[in-house]
């Protein structure tokens, strides 16, 4: 009995070293990926920002255009009118 007593303690010993392991490596892909979300959610956080920022520009530039457009119009009607005073003055 004294060896399959041995048996068994070494089969337990393996065991418990073999559940260590295992579960060393568990924990560090846990960590692992624990990380790796953590370092993307912090990415799209940029990148959300970066969007807002780009749209408050394109609003700005839109507005900007327009504005421009609407005094290439003006400027156009002033230009019709005054090539209309030359005309009947000559």
């Amino acid at each position: 009995m004294g060896k399959t007593e041995d048996k068994e303690v070494r089969v337990n010993n393996l065991d418990q070293m073999h559940l260590s392991i295992i579960s060393a490596i568990t924990i560090a892909l846990l960590f692992w990926v624990g990380t790796t979300l953590n370092g993307n959610q912090i990415e799209l956080s940029k990148l959300q920002v970066k969007v807002a920022e780009l749209s408050s520009e394109l609003r700005q530039a839109t507005s900007y255009d327009h504005e421009v457009q609407i005094r290439v119009e003006e400027l156009e009607k002033y230009v019709a009118v005054l090539e209309g005073l030359v005309k009947e003055k000559r």
